[in-house]
C-alpha cells in the first residue's frame, strides 16, 4: 500500500529546497570573495601595463579580508565544512597580511642611512588667514 502524503510533509520539503537554494547562493558568494582574495595576493607580481585594473583590488583588501573572515565564522557556526574555502584562502596569504597590517613592531638591526629623508608635517589649520 502507498502511504498518503500529508500536507505538512510536502510543505517541509518545499522549505528544504528554499534553504538549499539559499545555501548555494551563499556558497557562490563566498567563492567569489575567495577568488577576489586570491587575486589581491597575486597583484604584486602582475605587470601594471597589462593588468592595471587588478591593482585597484588592493584598495578593497581590508573589506575582502573581512568578508572572508565573516564567511568562515558563519560556516563554522553552522558546523559546515564550507568554512575550509575561506580559511584556506586566509592561511594561504599569511605572508601577504604582514604587508597590509602590522600588528607587532620588532626593532631591526639595520641602521638608518645618514642620507635618508625624514618627512615632518604640521597642522596648518591654526594659521588660517583671517580677513582684517
Amino acid at each position: 500500500m502507498k502511504k498518503k502524503k500529508s500536507f505538512w510533509m510536502t510543505r517541509a520539503k518545499k522549505n528544504k529546497n528554499k534553504a538549499g537554494l539559499l545555501k548555494k547562493w551563499t556558497l557562490a558568494l563566498n567563492l567569489f570573495f575567495v577568488l577576489l582574495l586570491i587575486l589581491t595576493y597575486i597583484t604584486p607580481y602582475v605587470r601594471v601595463e597589462v593588468w592595471g585594473w587588478l591593482t585597484l583590488l588592493t584598495l578593497a583588501y581590508p573589506f575582502i579580508m573581512l568578508m572572508n573572515g565573516c564567511f568562515a565564522i558563519a560556516w563554522l557556526l553552522n558546523k559546515n565544512w564550507y568554512a575550509v574555502f575561506s580559511l584556506l584562502a586566509i592561511v594561504a596569504g599569511l605572508s601577504v597580511h604582514g604587508r597590509y597590517v602590522k600588528l607587532f613592531s620588532f626593532k631591526s638591526s639595520k641602521e638608518t642611512c645618514p642620507e635618508s629623508i625624514r618627512v615632518l608635517s604640521y597642522n596648518m589649520r591654526g594659521l588660517e588667514m583671517v580677513p582684517v
